[in-house]
């Protein structure tokens, strides 16, 4: 499930992101408690959660057979790879949509799309992140080989009252992976228009760390509190800390490339799926 083909910055079909928040949200209480930062509480759709790392091997089961037929086909034209999908994985899900017990209230629908990459992808000369802190998604990441999105970006910016509400604060965006909104066993979910998609999921160890103490934050413009990891910006890049790099890749030896290539790798710890491109993202995969 988890096979990639190449990308649109070297080996796997990467360059993720709902323009509008997965969930609807709403702050429920502050931050400060008699001057003290206390875990911020929100609502996400019909469940209220505090803001604090989730056990990540508590995902929902997968135990539910979807009615759609998947839909993929990968093809070449030129110089470049096409895959046409309608989104559905070809595996079981999570419980979805409007039902007791549904792990988020969106339901699975089928989404076609088609995106196109390069064939023969080239190292850029500077790195595409899919995170931009001044307007938020730029990039989703990619596609399996089984159609479905890798998305690693929530949309959930603090202080999670919608993420166009006039007070947004996009350098501090939830990590759908530490807080858990949602996921099934194969850590995905569904934005809302249906799109059943991947936050995260092989073993290579990232570069990335907690931060050392507190949030400059005030809890009022920005979170403050102990960095714990429910947002992106809780954890910092140590280069050569892991076997790999900013972008969560590494230059190696692949079955399709026996010289040698660049490619990307998905990890079960922070930041599970890459974070930017080390190549020319397609345009295929822009948000906007």
């Amino acid at each position: 499930m988890i096979c990639c083909c190449r990308a649109v910055s070297c080996e796997a079909i990467f360059s993720f992101s709902a323009l509008a928040s997965e969930f609807p949200t709403d702050t429920t209480n502050t931050t400060t408690t008699n001057g003290e930062c206390a875990p911020k509480e929100v609502s996400f759709g019909p469940n209220t959660m505090l803001l604090v790392p989730a056990d990540l091997s508590d995902r929902g089961a997968c135990n539910q057979t979807l009615s759609y037929t998947p839909q993929v086909m990968i093809t070449e034209s030129g110089r470049n790879r096409i895959i046409s999908s309608n989104s559905i994985p070809d595996h079981q899900v999570g419980l979805f949509g409007q039902r007791n017990g549904a792990l988020n209230p969106n339901a699975i629908r089928e989404v076609s799309e088609s995106y196109t990459i390069p064939l023969h992808p080239t190292l850029a000369s500077s790195i595409t992140y899919l995170w931009n802190n001044e307007s938020g998604p730029e990039y989703e990441l990619g596609v399996l080989l089984n159609g479905v999105l890798l998305d690693p970006e929530a949309a959930e910016p603090f202080p999670h009252e919608g993420f166009f509400s006039s007070d947004v604060n996009l350098e501090w965006n939830l990590d759908a992976m530490i807080i858990n909104l949602g996921l099934d066993c194969n850590n995905a979910h569904v934005q809302p228009r249906g799109k059943y998609h991947h936050h995260g999921a092989p073993t290579l160890s990232s570069s990335f760390s907690l931060k050392n103490g507190e949030r400059p934050g005030d809890g009022v413009t920005a979170p403050c509190g102990t960095y714990n990891g429910v947002y992106t910006n809780d954890w910092e890049f140590i280069n050569s800390q892991g076997d790999l790099d900013e972008c969560n890749g590494r230059n190696g030896l692949t079955p399709e490339y026996p010289n040698g290539t660049y490619y990307y790798v998905i990890t079960d710890a922070f930041p599970f799926l890459p974070r930017c491109l080390k190549g020319t993202p397609s345009t295929d995969f822009r948000l906007r």
